[in-house]
């Protein structure tokens, strides 16, 4: 899906960060279900020199940026030089993060429009990981021994959140979690459209 049916863009002139000259560029969200952005890049050459998650309001939930920053000379055609590097990147999984089954076939019902599914997890496993390209949010299921009082719990970071609530999934006492870079709206009508999955069985 096109970030333009996401995001609205528009373009123009920055200020001075980290002694470059930057261009600016809002990306304002077309819906309610995801944050906006302001990236800066370095005129010259394109670099990201700072970027802003923007809330409702337009206020600033988060900000990196470059406080200081220098070039190096060069690299001389004339070299011979080998820049190219074979790497490997594994992927280790955390123990907190780790997809285990939870003993039930289980989906999330509705992801705001762009939101696609990453992990290809499977139907009893404990997470799931949506991202639109640029926010990404994972949806844990957890099964609890005994029922738990109706309620959620709200924690935010800078523009993460993290958005608990007990339910019950085919009589079973459950904890659903929703952690990522989504406002709170999108957190919990995430975590409401959590059901038993039907399978082909």
């Amino acid at each position: 899906m096109r970030a333009g049916r996401l995001l609205s863009l528009s373009a123009g002139g920055g200020e001075r960060i980290a002694g470059r000259q930057a261009v600016k560029l809002l990306a304002q969200p077309r819906d309610m279900y995801r944050y906006g952005y302001i990236i800066e890049l370095d005129r010259e050459t394109g670099l990201l020199l700072r970027t802003s998650t923007l809330g409702g309001g337009d206020t600033v939930l988060e900000r990196f940026q470059f406080a200081d920053l220098t070039y190096g000379e060069p690299v001389s055609a004339g070299l011979d030089i080998d820049v190219v590097h074979p790497a490997l990147h594994p992927h280790p999984v955390s123990p907190l993060v780790r997809a285990r089954p939870v003993g039930m076939p289980w989906s999330v019902g509705w992801v705001p429009r762009g939101f696609t599914l990453t992990d290809g997890a499977g139907l009893e496993n404990a997470r799931r990981t949506y991202t639109d390209g640029l926010a990404v949010f994972s949806v844990f299921l957890e099964p609890l021994g005994r029922a738990i009082q109706s309620g959620e719990g709200v924690a935010r970071v800078g523009s993460t959140l993290s958005y608990t609530r007990g339910m019950q999934l085919a009589k079973q006492p459950v904890l659903v979690t929703v952690i990522g870079e989504v406002p709170i709206n999108t957190a919990r009508m995430v975590a409401d459209s959590v059901r038993v999955a039907q399978t082909d069985d």
